[in-house]
């Protein structure tokens, strides 16, 4: 036997590469993040099961940087100046390349999913036709579903409000970010619906692990480990609730973009909405007002005095739009306040209106509303914001303005 131990010691060394062994896998993660990583009680997470395997594998001790910084700007200050090693749960997709990072070969394949009643027959977004589908504000999901007239979308601000909505019957359906519901679906809802993955151009993704440039080695053996870890990882992501199953093949728009690195906020990639930079809406459609030619082709609002057109405008609004920007177009959030935002365009808020509900803004979660709202529609929409600012602000269209607006659809 003690002959054996050199012959042992020597494999041990063989195995974990130089350098690794006693060494720690320094971590950085969300601390309140579930179904992915929480620093409280258990469950621990999705992400932290998997790094525990992962530093157990490689021989390794592991330690967590909390942090909820999960956009470009953090991860790269963290990665930069050595605060931590790796990140968990990045896009496996060209934008995520970064210089200061190599991403591992991928562990999982997220994407949207659609919650729907168990037995319910679902092969296409057709067969939810007349239903109240729940979204998240500024998804892909909510981009897409908004180019139909064949649903209503009801919009929350989380997933995990999405599925309270089905829960207390505000909604038939959601599509909304895959784990999440998946998750909330088992320890919410007990199983009561059936969470199909999808598939689809912004809608699914590979994720990967982010690790520090100059830990070449640790890159190497992380990639050498992941293709061992298969029964672990698929272990831990059934137990979390991911969805399981043949994905739901759904063709997508242009505007349901891939998940970009953000500059600025601050929730974990996984969350594709939040991690968009938060742009002003009026600059955000005049760059892409500027990147195309302009066409005539609607008529001026009728005025804002007209009760009747206003009290149209005002149902349609609440219909389709306060869920972002406020009941009657009042909203907390000054990047919402449709009539303070409009003011700011003086004599070019009639083109302005028009252009951007039209091709919307998807970048930063407006949807294109040309294919769903008819120019009527939005001429009494029009009417009614008109009325609101000059209820406000003392300024408004109360004469009939001649202005002809401009699109570039």
């Amino acid at each position: 036997m003690k002959g054996l131990l050199p012959f042992v010691s020597a494999l041990f060394l063989f195995i974990i590469p130089t350098g690794l062994q006693a060494a720690a896998l320094r971590v950085c993660a969300n601390p309140d993040n579930l179904p992915f990583s929480h620093d409280g009680t258990p469950p621990t997470g999705l992400y932290v099961d998997i790094a525990d395997g992962l530093a157990k594998r490689l021989g390794m001790s592991v330690e967590y940087v909390w942090q909820g910084d999960y956009s470009q700007k953090g991860i790269s200050f963290a990665l930069q100046n050595d605060h931590c090693d790796v990140y968990f749960g990045l896009p496996r997709v060209s934008e995520w390349g970064q210089s200061y990072m190599r991403l591992s070969k991928p562990f999982l394949r997220e994407s949207y999913a659609l919650v729907v009643p168990k037995g319910q027959h679902v092969k296409r977004l057709a067969d939810l036709r007349g239903e109240r589908v729940a979204v998240q504000f500024r998804t892909p999901a909510q981009n897409l579903l908004a180019t139909r007239d064949d649903l209503t979308t009801v919009t929350y601000s989380t997933p995990k409000e999405a599925m309270e909505g089905l829960a207390k019957g505000e909604a038939d359906d959601a599509f909304i970010w895959g784990p999440s519901a998946g998750y909330y679906n088992k320890v919410l809802l007990h199983n009561a619906y059936r969470v199909i993955p999808t598939r689809g151009r912004g809608l699914d993704w590979p994720v990967a692990l982010g690790v520090r440039e100059e830990e070449a080695g640790l890159y190497r053996a992380i990639n050498g480990a992941l293709p061992k870890m298969k029964p672990l990882i698929a272990r831990v992501a059934q137990a979390y609730g991911l969805p399981q199953g043949t994905p739901l093949l759904i063709t997508t728009p242009s505007a349901a973009a891939l998940p970009r690195p953000s500059k600025s906020a601050s929730s974990a990639p996984t969350q594709p909405p939040a991690a968009m930079p938060l742009v002003l809406l009026a600059e955000a459609a005049q760059a892409d007002a500027a990147s195309g030619p302009t066409t005539n082709d609607h008529s001026a609002p009728a005025s804002a005095t007209d009760a009747n057109l206003v009290e149209e405008g005002r149902v349609i609004f609440n219909s389709n739009c306060s869920h972002c920007h406020g009941p009657n177009a009042v909203a907390g959030d000054p990047y919402m306040d449709l009539p303070a935002l409009l003011r700011e365009q003086g004599p070019d808020m009639d083109s302005f209106f028009y252009h951007t509900v039209t091709n919307g803004i998807p970048s930063v979660g407006m949807p294109t509303w040309g294919p769903v709202l008819s120019h009527e529609q939005m001429r009494k929409m029009l009417a009614f914001l008109h009325a609101a600012q000059n209820k406000r602000f003392g300024i408004g269209n109360s004469t009939g303005d001649t202005t002809t607006p401009t699109s570039t659809k």
